[in-house]
């Protein structure tokens, strides 16, 4: 939830450039409208629990969200070990970012590969300030591919758990 604040808190500075920000999850329209409420989220926020958006998406090669949750072979023991995932019938969507302009020319797309050392999805995110200044630098046109390089080895992550660990 942290994570969408942080959108949240760029959201007026994006829209005056004219970015459209949104967010999808497999979560129901009701539990996403009492999220969008409870963190004040000034940008739309959709339920998608048969992953519409993603399928498609990933269709157009823009971006391919790991899809979480449901027992395959590689994820059978997570989904075991975590059972209460089992109320999402089609699984559900891990994170990810896509940033592209109307004729679809993609600016930043991040998808995460759930593993033990992100918890399984649950950290390791870039951070949307981070994200935002690499797509300023590519919407310029005048940024060189040495300047955007350097830009994305600039991008932080941000873990949305603390871990310690006692020895």
């Amino acid at each position: 939830m942290g994570y969408l604040t942080e959108f949240n808190q760029l959201y007026e500075e994006l829209q005056g450039k004219g970015v459209e920000v949104y967010a999808i999850t497999a979560q129901t329209q009701d539990l996403v409208d009492q999220l969008r409420r409870d963190l004040n989220l000034q940008f739309e926020c959709f339920s998608d629990p048969t992953h519409i958006l993603r399928n498609y998406l990933a269709e157009q090669d823009l971006i391919d969200i790991r899809i979480s949750g449901v027992e395959t072979p590689t994820e059978g023991k997570f989904y075991k070990v975590y059972s209460n995932y089992r109320n999402y019938s089609h699984g559900y969507a891990q994170p990810g970012v896509l940033c592209m302009t109307p004729d679809r020319t993609v600016q930043y797309s991040w998808a995460i590969e759930p593993s033990t050392m992100n918890l399984g999805g649950a950290s390791d995110r870039p951070v949307p300030a981070d994200i935002w200044s690499i797509v300023q630098l590519k919407m310029t046109g005048k940024a060189s591919e040495q300047e955007i390089e350097q830009a994305y080895s600039r991008v932080r992550r941000r873990g949305n758990c603390s871990i310690c660990t006692i020895l």
